[in-house]
């Protein structure tokens, strides 16, 4: 029989080499034969972190902090990067600060819990730990945490060149577009390509900066998400595309290329550089077809993700009372009274 040490590397030598599901496999058989062992514990927690299994996670790790790991800075940092990326933030910061507690030089760590502030209302406190992060070691994580929180807190120039830090992660890799032209900086350009990246929101607001980028180019075609296409065509009057390969076969002559979210680089470092003017047109003959000519309008958004603070974006309605009364004072009688038996039949107020 094989001794429990020597399976126990042959499944971190896999794990090591991207071999996740083969190693899963040993751990679990480890797991079988000593149920406590911390450092298996640790190593299949950690697994399943990669494979974005956070609650197996989170389980795993806080088992492996009770039966003898909890000495290890490691187990508590990935339990807390596994408890924020499921939105438990409290409980992610008390991870972290356990695993600094043992090993307070570590710049993963402080990069993580600069981002723990991130979105929270105490940017100066995720600017501080990424600062600290920073003075011990260069990451695009602390980088981009930094930049952040310099958002946050209105400190454009500051935060811009720390933003790019972006496509160094893993996370943002999609991002990434195979352009062979060169990245734009701002100078004069025949043709510019502008590419979208994240999300519909960051799309819509990054493309605020269209009419400051086409004062530097002859023509602009832009990549941008499927559903934003005819709006975005429709407000801008250009070229739009669902994506990169639709976009460069149509166009395998441009000069240049940017990401959406580095134009703000070029064209808002100042308070005074946000224009705030409408940019973004309704199509008129789409909205009556949809909503008649006395609609109930409502606001709804959903988005980011549980690592991201989903809670904070999501909302039912952004209508306020106010507002409400404004709609329904606006529908003749019958139509209040069809509305309010709908509410009452459903349950809804």
């Amino acid at each position: 029989m094989r001794e429990f040490l020597d399976v126990v590397k042959e499944a971190g030598d896999l794990h090591a080499q991207g071999h996740l599901d083969r190693a899963s496999i040993l751990y679990e058989n480890l797991l079988g034969a000593q149920p406590d062992d911390p450092i298996v514990l640790y190593l299949l927690g950690t697994l399943f972190s990669q494979q974005n299994r956070f609650g197996s996670a989170i389980t795993l790790l806080r088992a492996a902090t009770k039966t003898g790991g909890d000495e290890l800075p490691e187990v508590w940092h990935n339990l807390g990067t596994a408890y924020r990326n499921e939105g438990h933030t409290e409980d992610a910061r008390e991870a972290y600060q356990k695993a600094l507690a043992l090993e307070s030089d570590r710049a993963d760590t402080l990069a993580m819990m600069s981002g723990s502030y991130i979105n929270t209302g105490e940017p100066d406190k995720a600017l501080d730990y990424a600062d600290q992060s920073l003075a011990i070691e260069d990451s695009p994580q602390a980088r981009n945490h930094r930049a952040l929180a310099n958002l946050e807190l209105g400190n454009w120039r500051e935060a811009w060149p720390d933003y790019e830090a972006r496509f160094e992660l893993d996370t943002h890799s999609v991002s990434n577009r195979p352009y062979t032209c060169p990245r734009w900086h701002g100078e004069k350009v025949k043709k510019l390509a502008i590419h979208g990246e994240q999300g519909v929101g960051d799309e819509i607001m990054f493309l605020s900066c269209y009419q400051d980028a086409s004062q530097f180019a002859e023509e602009i075609v832009i990549e941008v998400e499927h559903r934003l296409r005819s709006l975005i065509e429709k407000s801008l009057e250009v070229p739009c595309y669902g994506s990169h390969q639709e976009l460069i076969t149509a166009h395998p002559d441009v000069d240049a290329y940017i990401p959406m979210g580095s134009l703000p680089g070029l064209f808002r470092n100042d308070d005074k550089d946000f224009p705030r003017n409408r940019y973004l047109k309704a199509d008129g003959s789409k909205y009556k077809a949809l909503l008649g000519d006395d609609p109930i309008v409502g606001i709804a958004w959903h988005g980011g993700t549980k690592g991201t603070h989903l809670c904070r974006y999501g909302r039912h309605s952004l209508l306020t009372t106010q507002t409400r009364r404004s709609c329904l004072s606006s529908m003749g009688k019958t139509q209040q009274r069809r509305h309010k038996s709908l509410a009452s039949s459903t349950g809804k107020r």
